[in-house]
């Protein structure tokens, strides 16, 4: 796995500043991304799990 880590060529080379800015912006956007769209997925995963959770419920008192 190291091995395959470091033979990913580095993309520096285009001069750093320029990346660092690239990078920044992908960062702020996706913190911005996770800020609005996390609340709801995490809502609706939530409910997911309380559905799954309930059919397990349903099916063990069905076993027994």
């Amino acid at each position: 796995m190291s091995r395959k880590l470091n033979s990913i060529p580095a993309e520096e080379n285009k001069g750093p500043q320029e990346s660092d800015k690239l990078l920044w912006r992908y960062h702020f956007y996706k913190l911005r991304f996770n800020l609005h769209h996390g609340y709801f997925f995490h809502h609706h995963l939530s409910l997911v799990l309380g559905h799954v959770y309930q059919n397990l419920e349903i099916i063990s008192s069905c076993i027994k």
